[in-house]
């Protein structure tokens, strides 16, 4: 099983030789990060089959009648978008580790 951890993890490697795009993402602020949802988070959902195969996505598929929706939006913590977000935060704050080493 592929977890948060090791996807960030397997990302950061792809990082290491696009340096010009780990510079940017650790430039950019946790607030900020949400920019990268539609277009990174897509990549991300579709390279790891979030919405069709992904054990961290098993019980949002499994148990619909689980899901937390509000006001008609699903925000349960496995849905697809929501993971996609945490291996952003979490490629994030290795950059932030990464950025502050080279940095010292």
């Amino acid at each position: 099983m592929q977890t948060i951890s090791e996807i960030a993890d397997a990302e950061m490697i792809l990082f290491r030789h696009a340096q010009e795009y780990m510079f940017e993402f650790a430039n950019t602020k946790e607030g900020d990060l949400v920019k990268y949802h539609s277009g990174y988070g897509m990549h991300l959902r579709n390279k790891y089959k979030l919405w069709f195969e992904s054990p961290l996505t098993k019980n949002w598929r499994d148990n619909p009648e689980s899901r937390n929706i509000d006001a008609g939006i699903d925000c349960s913590e496995d849905h697809p978008d929501a993971i996609s977000m945490r291996i952003i935060e979490k490629i994030w704050e290795l950059t932030q580790l990464e950025s502050s080493i080279i940095n010292d």
